[in-house]
Parts: structure tokens; C-alpha cells; sequence
């Protein structure tokens, strides 16, 4: 045996005769010794909260100690920074119901400002105006099996200010805000609106006091909202387009109905488009004069809830607007519209993208942006289904081409993304074939793939501009295993 491998093999024995040690063994046992008593302070006399300066610097706390685990034998070094600590903030002194803020390892004071706060308040269920004790504390913990450590209670009189909770923010998958808001007129938990997305899109929501919700952390739980730490984020269904999104902060669900069509009768027919970046319907329409005319806007919709779950099958429903062209009302149904419209060629515009304020009214469709071309092109399903591991990268921008050689071993065949995320997928059009043919959108997890080619490395040219595709054959799998070599060994 090779010395490195004797050694190896004593220290790992020594290491495990010290784990076993029993009351039979000479080696002396090691204890985490207590750690010194934490001291809390910072914060004192009344702190008031207001709405003007949100950023303003509301409570600041510090805490004695560093953190550091102790053992009885000097001579052995302990892990640094070995304590995992949390802020604690309670309505009472015995701590009852917190909400527990996580610190970094090695800090040992804590900042809070002002907008911060009274959203922390407002979680705690402190009544906004009106002046009551907060609890904090500091608690330790060195691991799964050490009863965790606590510092001294710091108490201070706070203040909080209301919070008007009628819009909510919806967050994309890593917590962005985007221009998407679903509204509470009534200030009772339950928020609405339209949003344009497309299908599997994860999101989150966050109410005007900073919670954040997201679909509760468990399997077969997408309909039901939680703001718990551990909750999943939200995410639509397969079809893309637009969904009346619901979600109760109340009971605890969201639901999200599918608007599968909208068409127009009445002095003007025809069948309304989404166009899903601006959240608008749209109909062209040409009129020899300027008018005043009375329509009705119905279609019909897919509800997905927690009756139905992602997958479906979704309830059917009727869907229409009623009341003034410039405050809509949305339901099952509807109401003549009535509106004033210019001569000519322009466009009657369903605008959905406030949810206080939907309108109908003619305008012009904003022209699209040109997208900047992705730097990756991603495959599920040339090696495995799991995540976006499989890439090639952008070689020609103008005509977003993506090339790069890659290992194919695919047993049903893959699907290509723009991004990587499982909103857009492209699968092999009808008569594509495994080296070569044309893409198209595919609309759900069933819809078909790119046909895999035998197993191997391939050149991969996708032509994202023109959705088509070629794959040249590099080295074929039973190739390889005719190839012979010998290791090298030092």
C-alpha cells in the first residue's frame, strides 16, 4: 500500500475512534462550553412611524457576543462564526408569535427603516395609530442538537401607520417587479385583474405592505396562496394569453381564468386579438364618419382553480363587460357599451393594464420592440428532462442563429428555449425529422418534440429568426465505443 494511503487510512480510524468515544476509551471528551450571555440594545424611547420619508432610519439594534462556538480542550480550533442567528420580534415579552429575520454570519447590529418597520409591524397585526410595546430579541443556535441560546429582551414603544392595501405588485420568478398590478378596491384581501403571460410562467405577489405570496410549499398545492417563508412561487397553466388572476389573501387560493376569446356585436362585429404585451384587445375598424356607437363585448373563458389544478381539465365559462367605456366592469355578464369613435381607419382598444381603470375607447396599436437575441439557445430532453443544462450559444444576432457541437442522447425526443425557463418551448414541425426541419411553438407537455437522433455528438444550427434547425453527425455513439485508449498514468 502506497504511504499517502496508509496515512489516509490512520487518520480517518483516529477520526473515527474520537466520533465513538464511550466512557471505555482514554481519549478525554470535547464539550461546546456556554456560550457568554447576549446583550441586546439600541432602540429607545418612542419610535412614531410616517408615511413621508419611507426611507428615513426608523430603529437601530446591536447585540453583545461574536458568535464563536467555545470548546473545553484550548488547543482544538473551533469553526468560525459557527452560531446561526436570528432577530426575533414579538406583540409579547414571552415571544408567543414572531416573525424571525435571518443574519449574516459576523454582524452583529441591525438597521431598520422606516417603510421596513411598519411593514414588520403591520404583519405583527399592530393596529395602525396607536401606540404599543414591541418585543426583540436576538435567538442562537450552534445546531439541530443544542437547545438554541437567547439574548436580553429589548422593549420599545412603536407606532405604526396605515397602509392603504389596494394595489399589489406581481414580481417575476426571481422577485423583479413588473408592470403587471392586480387591485383591492375594498381593501379586502381579495386582488384582481388582468395579466399577460405565457404558459408555466412563475411569479410572485407582493401586497403595498411588503408580504409577498406565493402558492403554498407542497405537492399539488398550485391554487393555494400562502405568505409563509417556505411557499413555492406561483405559476399559470400551459396556455400563454391573458388570465383574470384572482388571489385571496383571505382563504388562502388564487385562481387564474384563461380569456380563450372576445368578440364584438352590436353596431360594430368582429373578433377581438390579443396583443399580450401591452394587455390590450384589439379590433381594426374603418368608419366613413365619426360615431357614437352602442356594442357588446362577450367570449369565453378557462377557469383553472383549485378545482381543477394546472393540468386541467378547466371549467368552461362566459365572460363579458359592462357599465362606462372608461370603468368597465368585468363578469359573466355583460351590458351594451357605449362610445364615441372618430372617422376612419383606427383600432378599438380593450385596454385591460390598469386594473382600476378598464377601458374600450380607439387608439393605435403600439408597435413591438425588436427583442435583443438571447446569448443561449437551452435544450430539455437531449440528455435528460431536468433543468437547462444543455445549451448552445448565439453565433449570428441578425438572424438569432445558435450553434455549438453538443452530445444527443435523448430517448423521446427534445425541446428547445429561448430562455432558460419552461414558458416557450419549441418542438420539430410536422415532417421535421432528427437532422434537420422547422419549429413550432409547443403549446403543452404532450404536444410533441424534436424527433431525437441516434445517440452521438452533433453540430447544432438553429435558426431562430426562421425556426429551422440542422444537426450534423460528429461522432456517433457506437463509433466511440470502438475507439481504444489507454490512460494515462504519473
Amino acid at each position: 500500500m502506497k504511504l499517502r494511503n496508509i496515512l489516509k487510512t490512520a487518520l480517518l480510524s483516529g477520526i473515527t475512534a474520537f466520533g465513538f468515544a464511550s466512557c471505555d476509551s482514554d481519549i478525554d471528551p470535547v464539550y461546546v462550553l456556554p456560550s457568554d450571555d447576549m446583550t441586546l440594545g439600541g432602540a429607545t424611547g418612542d419610535i412614531i412611524l410616517t408615511p413621508d420619508n419611507p426611507q428615513a432610519l426608523a430603529m437601530t439594534i446591536y447585540w453583545s457576543g461574536d458568535g464563536q462556538l467555545a470548546l473545553s480542550d484550548t488547543l482544538l480550533q473551533a469553526p468560525v462564526n459557527a452560531a446561526e442567528e436570528t432577530i426575533q420580534l414579538s406583540t409579547d415579552e414571552q415571544f408567543s408569535s414572531t416573525i424571525d429575520l435571518s443574519v449574516e454570519k459576523g454582524v452583529r447590529s441591525r438597521q431598520f427603516l422606516c417603510e421596513e418597520l411598519n411593514s414588520l409591524l403591520g404583519r405583527l397585526g399592530y393596529t395602525a395609530d396607536e401606540k404599543a410595546p414591541l418585543f426583540i430579541r436576538v435567538r442562537s443556535v450552534l445546531s439541530a442538537n443544542i437547545n438554541p441560546t437567547y439574548s436580553s429582551v429589548l422593549k420599545v414603544m412603536v407606532q405604526s401607520y396605515r397602509i392603504h392595501l389596494i394595489l399589489g405588485t406581481v414580481l417575476d420568478k426571481d422577485w423583479n417587479e413588473t408592470a403587471m398590478q392586480l387591485a383591492s378596491p375594498d381593501e379586502n384581501g381579495i386582488y384582481q385583474g388582468f395579466m399577460g403571460v405565457n404558459g408555466w410562467t412563475n411569479w410572485w405577489f407582493r401586497e403595498a405592505n411588503n408580504i409577498v405570496w406565493g402558492n403554498l410549499g407542497q405537492e399539488g398545492m398550485t391554487f393555494h396562496a400562502s405568505s409563509a417563508d417556505d411557499h413555492w412561487n406561483f405559476w399559470f397553466p400551459d396556455p400563454s394569453g391573458c388570465y383574470f388572476t384572482t388571489v385571496n389573501t383571505v382563504e388562502g387560493w388564487w385562481s387564474a381564468l384563461h380569456i380563450d376569446n372576445l368578440s364584438v356585436a352590436g353596431d360594430l362585429t368582429g373578433e377581438m386579438t390579443y396583443n399580450q404585451r401591452n394587455n390590450q384587445w384589439t379590433l381594426p375598424i374603418n368608419l366613413p364618419s365619426a360615431s357614437t356607437v352602442s356594442i357588446t363585448v362577450t367570449g369565453y373563458g378557462s377557469l383553472y382553480s383549485k378545482e381543477t389544478t394546472d393540468m386541467g381539465p378547466a371549467v368552461e365559462k362566459n365572460v363579458a363587460f359592462s357599465g362606462n367605456n372608461q370603468n368597465l366592469v368585468f363578469g359573466e355578464n355583460g351590458s351594451t357599451i357605449t362610445l364615441d369613435l372618430p372617422a376612419g381607419e383606427t383600432n378599438l382598444l380593450l385596454d385591460l393594464s390598469n386594473p382600476m381603470e378598464l377601458k374600450i375607447a380607439a387608439g393605435n396599436v403600439p408597435d413591438e420592440p425588436t427583442p435583443e437575441a438571447e446569448p443561449y439557445l437551452y435544450f430539455s430532453g437531449v440528455v435528460d428532462w431536468n433543468g437547462f443544462d444543455d445549451y448552445i450559444s448565439l453565433y449570428d444576432e441578425s438572424t438569432k442563429s445558435y450553434g455549438g457541437a453538443h452530445w444527443i442522447a435523448s430517448e423521446w425526443g427534445y425541446r428547445a428555449y429561448p430562455k432558460a425557463e419552461w414558458d416557450v418551448a419549441y418542438k420539430g414541425a410536422e415532417g421535421a425529422t432528427p437532422l434537420s426541419g422547422s419549429l413550432i411553438l409547443a403549446e403543452s407537455g404532450n404536444d410533441g418534440n424534436i424527433p431525437q437522433p441516434e445517440n452521438g455528438l452533433y453540430v447544432m444550427d438553429f435558426n431562430m429568426s426562421a425556426l429551422t434547425y440542422t444537426l450534423t453527425v460528429y461522432v456517433k455513439a457506437d463509433i466511440l465505443k470502438s475507439i481504444t485508449y489507454s490512460p494515462f498514468s504519473g
